[in-house]
């Protein structure tokens, strides 16, 4: 357990030693910043939840790979328009097939800013579902792709001429390996988007892009 821990706390320290002063956006993957392979509006919300569907389907269905159960802890960095935001998660997963799964995470959203009006810092809370497709599963360190969508509630504006109430986008790539005991370690580079989707009176919205590391734990299996 001890082990676990360290190795934990080592990966936390390579993630926000990258962290430098919040200036311009961090860079992004060709193709993934408001590109049509990333989820950021409606309309490529509605073919990623589409693909997910049938992901699942094919899955749970067709697939008879065993079905595992995870935990998982995330911890997140995002560089945006002169703001850095920072992220924590915890959350549950299950794995259908070895090459998709589908995740629930609680999550806990602080950013700052370098902004003249003095508006620098804040909080929020989200919830976010993901699905996360994998390719050469069976390998030892293996690539993979994920995309969430959730609901965030800052206790200031977030960015500061918008709204409380932000959908929380992300589309990530990224690399997972195996541990023999089980669990994994995952290390992804994505896009965010953050905005109400013109539910309220303003609907500014931000964009960056930002590094994630999560611990994954397998707790339960089962055959389909």
């Amino acid at each position: 357990m001890m082990s676990h821990v360290k190795g934990w706390a080592v990966m936390a320290a390579m993630l926000f030693t990258a962290v430098s002063q919040a200036q311009d956006p961090w860079p992004a993957i060709p193709g993934i910043d408001e590109g049509a392979a990333s989820v950021h509006s409606q309309a490529t919300f509605v073919p990623t939840l589409g693909l997910a569907a049938l992901s699942y389907g094919l899955a749970r269905w067709v697939d008879g790979s065993d079905r595992a159960h995870r935990m998982q802890a995330r911890m997140g960095v995002y560089g945006l328009q002169d703001h850095l935001v920072f992220n924590q998660a915890v959350g549950v997963e299950q794995q259908v097939s070895p090459w998709f799964a589908l995740s629930w995470e609680f999550m806990f959203q602080e950013w700052r800013a370098d902004l003249a009006t003095g508006n620098t810092h804040g909080v929020g809370v989200g919830l976010n579902p993901w699905a996360k497709w994998t390719a050469f599963p069976k390998r030892k360190l293996s690539p993979f792709a994920e995309a969430g969508t959730g609901a965030f509630y800052g206790f200031s504006r977030f960015p500061e001429a918008g709204t409380r109430f932000t959908f929380h986008l992300n589309t990530n790539l990224g690399l997972e390996w195996d541990l023999e005991s089980g669990d994994c370690v995952r290390l992804t580079y994505g896009h965010l988007h953050q905005s109400n989707n013109g539910l309220g009176e303003r609907n500014p919205g931000i964009v960056g892009n930002g590094l994630t590391a999560t611990w994954s734990r397998r707790f339960a299996s089962e055959r389909l």
